[in-house]
């Protein structure tokens, strides 16, 4: 007997159905990445992190969103639009909250610059409710001549025109040194 050879038509045909199956599995493998409106751009998460207390306590779950995930290395420049998207794990007092963060910004940057944001620092700071709630959502929107925006569960509360206190205050999660190193490379995928 003979070796039967599949017609030219029956190759194509195995082809074209390989290829499609490759195609659904690409596109469903880029569904299960978030993505969110970024000024009129789509952008994807880069990366997720959750930060914890004494490694047990989970306190919040973050993502970063980019229009461009090459930006990452370069997060914190002025021209990269971006979005810190975090979601809270437990009643979280505000007051405390304000003064790591406030504590972390004098500590990291020189007096002069501190004193430049302080004014800004306070606007940000007085835009939060008094207590951050167990399934509440903050977002953190920079967008390249519009500044930097607060957007709580999905209602714009304060935006910051200063691309150095973008930079300043974002730093808190994406800089280096930033408040958990680990946490910061699995925002920035890494």
């Amino acid at each position: 007997m003979g070796v039967i050879k599949p017609s030219r038509r029956r190759i194509m045909a195995i082809r074209h159905l390989s290829a499609s199956f490759l195609l659904l599995a690409i596109a469903a493998s880029a569904r299960g990445l978030p993505t969110r409106d970024l000024g009129g751009a789509t952008a994807s998460a880069v990366g997720q992190a959750t930060m914890r207390y004494r490694r047990v306590f989970r306190l919040y779950e973050a993502s970063l969103f980019l229009t461009d995930p090459n930006h990452a290395s370069r997060v914190l420049d002025p021209d990269v639009p971006k979005r810190l998207e975090v979601t809270y794990l437990r009643d979280l007092d505000l007051a405390r909250v304000n003064a790591a963060g406030r504590d972390f910004l004098r500590d990291r940057l020189n007096a002069d610059t501190f004193a430049a944001i302080a004014e800004d620092l306070r606007r940000m700071e007085a835009a939060f409710p008094e207590t951050l709630r167990d399934g509440d959502v903050c977002a953190l929107i920079y967008l390249p001549g519009q500044g930097l925006t607060l957007e709580y569960n999905g209602t714009a509360k304060v935006n910051i025109a200063s691309p150095a206190f973008a930079a300043a205050y974002l730093s808190i999660w994406l800089g280096d040194p930033s408040v958990s190193p680990a946490f910061t490379r699995e925002l920035l995928g890494r």
